[in-house]
């Protein structure tokens, strides 16, 4: 589907196309890596130490050991719900891995609201340009993620995203232009 096609279809009476954007397949490309790399340190670590804690519940359970029978009823259930639990935290890492991440491809700007279509053209995110409250740029370097704050919004729970932008702080410029209450 082309560009035009998408925005042409989401206009309403009296909106004019202002800005217009893509998600950079570089940007998606390598935050991909880095969540693969952080997430599979993590899961090895998680394992390693979830094996540890199973051999210390093998070893306080079913081998002669010297301890009392006190000590064994405090450090069995913690070892065994250490263990788990870091298990549980391998499987939740690996799961985040795999997943796909979804979220918009394609993003433009009106004269009267911001938008965000997926790959098909479908509309995934919206906000209208009166609701905007603030624009918030990420910290990394480069930027990858661009927050619209909603007014009477605590937090950015429902903020409008933006993510995976080349040159981002020029976005952030420019819809500071178009929605000047934004910034006030």
């Amino acid at each position: 589907m082309d560009e035009d096609d998408i925005w042409s279809i989401h206009m309403q009476t009296g909106e004019q196309l202002v800005w217009r954007g893509v998600a950079s397949q570089r940007l998606r490309d390598v935050h991909r890596r880095r969540t693969i790399v952080r997430n599979s340190v993590l899961t090895i670590a998680a394992i390693s130490m979830a094996a540890v804690f199973g051999w210390r519940f093998y070893v306080a359970a079913f081998a002669t050991t010297q301890q009392s029978g006190l000590t064994n009823a405090v450090t069995l259930p913690l070892y065994a719900a250490f263990g788990l639990a870091l298990l549980f935290a391998a499987y939740g890492l690996l799961r985040r891995m795999t997943t796909p991440t979804n979220g918009a491809d394609y993003y433009a700007a009106t004269n009267q609201r911001l938008l965000a279509a997926d790959a098909n053209g479908h509309l995934v995110q919206e906000i209208d340009g009166a609701a905007i409250a603030g624009i918030v740029v990420d910290g990394g370097h480069p930027p990858t993620s661009l927050q619209v704050l909603r007014r009477n919004d605590v937090g950015t729970a429902h903020a409008f995203s933006m993510n995976f932008i080349d040159e981002l702080p020029f976005v952030a410029n420019k819809l500071r232009e178009i929605f000047p209450e934004a910034t006030s």
